[in-house]
């Protein structure tokens, strides 16, 4: 597998970094995640419901 600067080695997707895991999340607005986690608005919108999601917390994201 080639990985780019959207894709990491665990399949985070996009400028959030979104992974895999929340492909259901895509799919509940009707979109897809292999396409959609690349469309910078989509995927924030989805990093945005997570946030939420999580009581406002950043915890769903880790840094490395």
């Amino acid at each position: 597998m080639v990985y780019g600067p959207t894709v990491s080695r665990t399949n985070d997707r996009g400028v959030a970094q979104i992974n895999v895991i929340h492909a259901w999340r895509f799919a509940e607005k009707g979109w897809d995640y292999f396409v959609d986690a690349f469309v910078p608005e989509r995927n924030l919108a989805v990093a945005w419901d997570i946030y939420v999601s999580r009581n406002y917390s950043f915890a769903a994201w880790s840094c490395a």
